[in-house]
């Protein structure tokens, strides 16, 4: 172990350099509690490294007094391999472990109803996901949107989940069982945190955490404030706690000798679903940890390179399930705009540590427009764990045999890794992401969190089992352990009413019926802010409601549609010539909200942006309608009609309007026969893969000068039915091969594990 006084010493020079980082020689905000704060909060990482320091220097003290070193603390074979091997897996903890999370998701909810569906839920995903599922359960599958933003791509995106089986899962609870499809969210939330909290129990008990502490790390980690402040934000991050410990428990359980088709399935089928699930982006992360826990493995263990071909099965199954979404997604997103924004955690690191009131750290990205709630509780993930974890970190950085600790341990390992990644510019590995091909677009440093609390709560609980096992009354003080970190979350729970932006209305707000009918089967543009917290700004119609209610916008809420030409072509054009661009893509009703003149302004500053339309772009757009025929009004909006905008569907021979209606997500045009071929344009954006066809008979589709479709309809005419097509059946085949041939090839494995046994 380093010497006492060399710890001290490198810890008041420690001290000297966080009061120069954070106050920047300026020592008079010493004396300023206000201005100190806010200096605080602008810098903590440095103040963060210092309580690093004097956790160094209690873990040189406690060495010095115990005789205990470094290698000693962890374990030189493994810090798991100290522990009996259990031989139940402890169901009834693992009952109280899902049942204590579910108390919890209760606890959330009773806060606010919907409690899942703020910002981006509430906004883009619930109305895309409802609108897929409602198409499935009629016998259809929705590729695209046509309600919104002139055609928006949906399933082939693959953030809305829609081949993904647990979605519809979740969609028949909503709409059967609780009556409501509104919940279908909430459902799919609830089902993979707890999914997920009996996952950890799992992998914690294969990591010899006895059952009641296995089952407190289950909760800290499902209850974790990302799992809730980030799942109500964004649906799709919820997967992760379900998935995630799956593929850490296969990468743990992994043994040359013995995996062999049980678990090369369950590899595949988690590798696949977690990639449906909803997010690219942690999926990647996700399997970038199961591969370095695998070679971490494989230094620890002394394998042989061959024996990793043990893993090549499971890997191409997976492939083959990820295929049938990976090819069209590829061609989806492929050129869109999109830059590695956004910042870490170094604002939430004390909120990582101690619960609140102690704490209460900004949220990240300087996200959340409901100041009043406790940002701080993103970062949370029950205080224990995660402090037991910071310290044995320190006690190796004190200490002799850090490197062997790390060797023995691969996922103390993956936890610095995550934590540097999660920190973003400030841990250096973002950094270096953000100049690696594919990665670069890859948003959010903080997605590292998920990741970091199940290193990190993992090493934390295996550390104070360590511990604990040095007292004869270990099993009274791991029961108090699991009630603290209980009432720590529960208490957790109640305070995580922020999100990344918390909208007043609910998903249930009531839209006027006489609202709909004033729009019926024509074009709307919504003249309001993008984003409001008021309540009554759902019938704005802003956001992807239109969807739900069936109405066509122009706009909507779908921010990789709008990075991608040629909708991103069209939003030029409407900043250069607003009426033009109305007029030429069938706008026939504004939408008048009261939030346009009456600016509501959230108390996060940041957001105001997105909250404010200039008083330019006010009259402009009042300008436009000026005299024209109100269809309807109420005290939150009205409807005013646009003359002389381009049909949704027409005749370009004579500029005659012709019918066009939509079923499911095809669009069907009614074209009079004229004894003659005739082009008609239909007034939706053309991308590859948009055809057209009469009964069997198919019709080229191009795009007109303004990306609209355009057609050549035959001399008699008929109902053409226009739809985006991805070829799933092609990408689906292809799949399957894939499977069979990772399937085949688990087969010659065993077959010659036969005769060439493993050693």
């Amino acid at each position: 172990m380093r010497p006492v006084r060399k710890i001290l010493s490198f810890w008041l020079q420690l001290f000297v350099w966080s009061l120069i980082c954070v106050f920047k020689l300026d020592f008079g905000a010493l004396t300023d509690w206000q201005k100190g704060s806010i200096l605080i909060q602008e810098q903590p990482l440095p103040l963060f490294v210092f309580f690093f320091g004097l956790l160094m220097l209690g873990a040189a003290q406690l060495m010095k007094t115990t005789g205990h070193t470094a290698a000693s603390l962890w374990g030189s074979a493994g810090l798991e391999t100290n522990f009996a091997t259990p031989t139940k897996l402890g169901w009834e903890w693992l009952v109280v472990a899902v049942f204590a999370t579910a108390i919890g998701l209760a606890i959330a909810e009773s806060r606010q109803s919907y409690y899942f569906v703020q910002d981006d839920n509430f906004a883009e995903f619930l109305p895309g996901i409802v609108y897929g599922c409602r198409e499935v359960f009629a016998g259809r599958f929705a590729n695209w949107n046509p309600y919104q933003m002139l055609g928006m791509p949906l399933a082939d995106l693959g953030t809305y989940a829609l081949t993904y089986p647990p979605t519809y899962i979740s969609y028949a609870v909503a709409r059967f069982l609780l009556r409501d499809e509104l919940r279908v969210i909430d459902v799919f939330c609830w089902i993979h945190l707890l999914s997920g909290a009996a996952t950890f129990y799992c992998l914690c008990r294969y990591l010899r955490l006895w059952a009641t502490l296995s089952a407190a790390a289950a909760v800290c980690f499902t209850l974790s404030g990302y799992s809730l402040i980030a799942g109500r934000s964004w649906y799709y991050m919820t997967p992760t706690a379900l998935w995630f410990p799956a593929l850490m428990l296969l990468a743990m359980q992994f043994k040359p000798e013995k995996s062999g088709p049980l678990w090369t399935a369950a590899t595949g089928i988690s590798l696949g679903m977690f990639y449906h699930s909803g997010n690219v982006q942690m999926w990647f992360y996700g399997v970038g940890f199961f591969i370095l826990i695998l070679c971490l493995r494989k230094i620890k263990e002394e394998w042989h390179w061959p024996v990793l071909m043990r893993v090549l099965p499971g890997f191409i199954i997976g492939v083959g399930l990820i295929l049938p979404l990976l090819i069209p997604q590829w061609r989806a997103t492929a050129g869109m705009v999109r830059s590695a924004a956004g910042e870490g955690i170094e604002r939430g690191l004390f909120s990582l540590l101690f619960p609140n009131p102690l704490v209460n750290s900004p949220m990240v990205n300087k996200t959340g427009s409901d100041l009043a709630a406790a940002g701080g509780q993103f970062y949370y993930a029950g205080s224990l764990f995660t402090m037991a974890w910071l310290f044995g970190l320190a006690a190796l950085t004190t200490g002799n045999g850090g490197m062997k600790a790390f060797r023995a341990n691969p996922m103390l390992t993956g936890s610095v890794i995550a934590f540097l990644s999660a920190l973003g510019q400030q841990g250096g590995l973002w950094v270096l992401q953000t100049k690696l091909p594919l990665l670069s677009g890859f948003t959010h440093p903080e997605k590292f969190l998920p990741f970091l609390h199940l290193f990190s709560i993992l090493i934390g609980a295996l550390f104070v089992q360590g511990w604990c096992s040095r007292f004869e009354n270990r099993q009274a003080i791991s029961a108090a352990v699991l009630f603290v970190c209980i009432a720590l979350m529960f208490h957790h729970a109640s305070l995580s009413t922020q999100a990344f932006y918390v909208y007043g209305d609910r998903p249930d707000s009531k839209i006027s019926s006489s609202l709909v009918a004033s729009i019926g089967n024509e074009r709307f543009f919504p003249a309001a802010p993008q984003r409001s917290e008021s309540a009554g700004f759902l019938p704005s119609l802003m956001l992807n409601v239109g969807t739900l209610v069936k109405v066509q916008s122009l706009d909507g809420h779908e921010p990789l549609w709008r990075s991608k030409s040629p909708f991103r072509d069209l939003q030029n054009s409407f900043v250069d010539s607003y009426l033009e661009t109305l007029n030429t893509y069938g706008v026939t009703r504004i939408i008048f909200h009261s939030t346009l003149e009456k600016y509501v302004p959230s108390k996060n500053k940041t957001m105001h942006s997105m909250e404010y339309v200039g008083p330019e772009w006010n009259q402009k757009l009042r300008k436009l309608v000026l005299d024209k025929p109100l269809l309807y009004s109420d005290n939150r909006v009205s409807v005013t009609k646009l003359n002389g905008s381009d049909p949704l569907a027409r005749r370009e021979s004579d500029k005659a309007e012709l019918a066009l209606r939509i079923v499911g997500s095809d669009l069907v045009v009614n074209v009079p026969g004229s004894g003659a071929q005739e082009e008609i344009m239909v007034n939706y954006l053309w991308r590859p893969g948009i055809t057209a066809a009469i009964g069997d008979s198919r019709i080229e589709t191009r795009p007109d000068k303004y990306q609209r479709i355009l057609l050549t309809a035959p001399p008699n005419g008929g109902n053409i039915t226009i739809r985006y097509e991805i070829g799933w059946l092609r990408v689906i085949l292809l799949g399957s091969l894939i499977v069979l041939a990772g399937c085949a090839f688990e087969a010659w494995l065993e077959q010659s594990r036969r005769f060439h046994p493993v050693t």
